[in-house]
C-alpha cells in the first residue's frame, strides 16, 4: 500500500511540475514576442558578383521578425532601398540573401580609400592580429 501511495505522489508531482514548466515557458514566449517587431528587409532576386551594380529589379522585400533592441543595424530595411540602388556590391552575394550595409562597396574614388579602410570611419582605429608562436618569434 505504501509503494502505491509513493507512486501516486510521484505521478502527481510530475504532472504538477509539467504544468508549472509549461506555464513558465508560455510566459517567456509571450515576453519575447512583445519585444519583437515585423518589418521588411532587402533581399536579392538574383546573385550579384563583386563590383556589380544594384538595380531596382534585382531587389525584393522579405518580411522578418527582429528584436526591438537594435539587432537590425546591419540589415537594410526595405524603406531605405533607394539609398543602395546604383551602388556596387563589395562581394559575391547569392540570390535570396538578406542585403546588409557591409555587403555594399563603401570605396570611393575621390577619397582614395580602398579595402578595409573604406569600412572604418574617420577617427576610428583598427587592429590586425598576427599569430605568433615560438618559431616565428625567434625568426623576427
Amino acid at each position: 500500500m505504501r509503494q502505491k501511495l509513493l507512486l501516486l505522489a510521484a505521478v502527481f508531482f510530475g504532472i504538477l511540475a509539467f504544468i508549472f514548466t509549461y506555464q513558465q515557458i508560455s510566459m517567456e514566449k509571450a515576453k519575447i514576442r512583445k519585444s519583437t517587431i515585423e518589418l521588411d528587409v532587402v533581399t536579392l532576386k538574383k546573385a550579384l558578383s563583386e563590383g556589380d551594380e544594384i538595380t531596382a529589379d534585382s531587389l525584393k522585400p522579405l518580411r522578418v521578425t527582429r528584436s526591438v533592441d537594435g539587432a537590425l543595424s546591419r540589415e537594410i530595411p526595405w524603406s531605405k532601398r533607394r539609398q543602395i540602388i546604383g551602388r556596387k556590391v563589395g562581394m559575391m552575394i547569392p540570390a535570396g540573401t538578406i542585403l546588409t550595409w557591409f555587403s555594399i562597396d563603401q570605396g570611393s574614388e575621390e577619397s582614395g580609400k580602398t579595402g578595409l579602410t573604406t569600412r572604418i570611419g574617420d577617427g576610428h582605429k583598427y587592429a590586425v592580429a598576427i599569430p605568433v608562436d615560438s618559431v616565428s618569434s625567434l625568426n623576427g
